[in-house]
């Protein structure tokens, strides 16, 4: 990411150093026409202003630019601007010199879209042209008279440049106002996918530690989620909601993280005691996940919660039945104990996916919801998929 910011400001500045070099040519060459004009007017001081001064001062300008004094470049043509501006209105008048101020400033917006300089250099020059004309209107003079078809080849440049200035800041106010709305778009993605990666994070260390302690590790978390997405996908559940299944799915057995190691790694079946001591996780992992107000994680604490209820209310802890448990627990459920089935564990063998598939068929409607058992013998393909998937990537 900081590598193509840094591409793209290169590239701002590469371009920005073109057009500022031949803005300068241009500004030559502008200058060495009207040494041309004044003389044919008869404008003796114009033309010596041009060939002593303004000139030289852009080939200097052109040269400073071209080493890379971008700043010391601008001050100069800036004072240039200024000066020029004062000889233009001391001699030909204000009105001409107005005319003068508006065509040079189209040309420097038409090439330099740096606005703050424009500002800057705009204003002040305004500023001299406002004093100086206040002066010779009260003096009521100046010391030449242009003939009639260069003032109005002057109001028509004028015109001309006045209309150039209002288009380029209308286009560059209504591009800034896209960028920006584009900017604010691409921050906005960044933020949900910076926000998107914590909650993944998240959800990695709190799957993981719910099985860190037990012998029940591996994929078996990540492998059941798809399981449940996959039947969350099958029953129509929307998109987003089987996302957020896939995503909470891992976190059901947080609550682990607070059974002793005793208990969780038994390699025989549980005592009674030793029993309630284990369904204590559905409530432990509940009150962990409960802490967060996102709708993520409240789903991940009613899974953690009610993934060990029964359809027929035999479950724990809170003997819910039928619709009362909540969908997405019972899709967990279903998945949650097909892959317990089809792994192997300290104390069985690996079931066979025929033979698990067999299993869940017969709890149909005791433990498990029938229409989530219905879909669930229908899709055996693509469970056996992601079974052979996460086999091949434990790692």
């Amino acid at each position: 990411m900081e590598i193509g910011i840094t591409k793209h400001i290169k590239k701002v500045d590469e371009k920005f150093f073109k057009t500022t070099q031949i803005a300068y040519i241009f500004a030559i060459v502008i200058h060495i026409i009207l040494v041309f004009i004044f003389n044919y007017l008869q404008i003796i001081e114009m033309v010596l202003v041009n060939i002593i001064f303004s000139i030289p001062i852009f080939i200097c300008a052109y040269f400073l630019n071209r080493k890379g004094y971008l700043n010391i470049a601008f001050t100069i043509i800036s004072i240039e601007f200024v000066i020029h501006q004062v000889f233009t209105i001391y001699y030909i008048g204000w009105e001409s010199g107005f005319q003068y101020y508006l065509i040079c400033l189209s040309i420097l917006v038409f090439f330099n879209h740096n606005w703050k300089r424009i500002t800057q250099l705009s204003i002040s020059t305004f500023v001299f042209f406002i004093f100086i004309s206040i002066y010779l209107v009260f003096k009521e003079e100046h010391l030449y008279t242009l003939p009639p078809n260069v003032y109005e080849s002057l109001y028509l440049f004028g015109i001309i440049g006045t209309v150039t200035v209002i288009i380029i800041l209308v286009n560059f106010f209504v591009k800034t106002a896209s960028r920006s709305e584009n900017e604010l778009e691409l921050l906005i993605c960044e933020r949900t996918s910076e926000l998107m990666q914590s909650q993944k994070d998240a959800i990695f260390m709190l799957g993981e530690a719910g099985h860190f302690n037990d012998n029940d590790t591996g994929v078996h978390i990540w492998r059941m989620a798809d399981y449940s997405a996959l039947l969350a996908s099958k029953i129509g559940l929307p998109e987003k909601e089987v996302e957020l299944i896939r995503l909470a799915a891992p976190m059901h057995d947080s609550g682990k993280i607070g059974i002793p190691d005793k208990i969780l790694k038994k390699p025989a079946k549980l005592n009674e005691e030793e029993w309630k001591i284990m369904q204590t996780h559905c409530q432990l992992g509940y009150d962990i996940l409960k802490q967060s107000d996102t709708t993520l994680f409240k789903l991940a604490a009613s899974i953690a919660l009610h993934h060990h209820e029964r359809y027929d209310g035999s479950g724990y802890p809170k003997q819910l039945k039928g619709e009362e448990i909540p969908l997405a627990a019972r899709i967990v459920s279903i998945c949650d104990v097909f892959d317990a089935l089809t792994m192997k564990r300290p104390y069985k063998e690996a079931w066979s996916i025929e033979d698990a598939i067999i299993e869940i068929k017969s709890n149909s409607g005791l433990h498990f919801d029938p229409n989530l058992v219905d879909v669930f013998i229908n899709i055996k393909d693509e469970l056996v998929e992601i079974k052979n998937y996460w086999d091949k990537n434990k790692n």
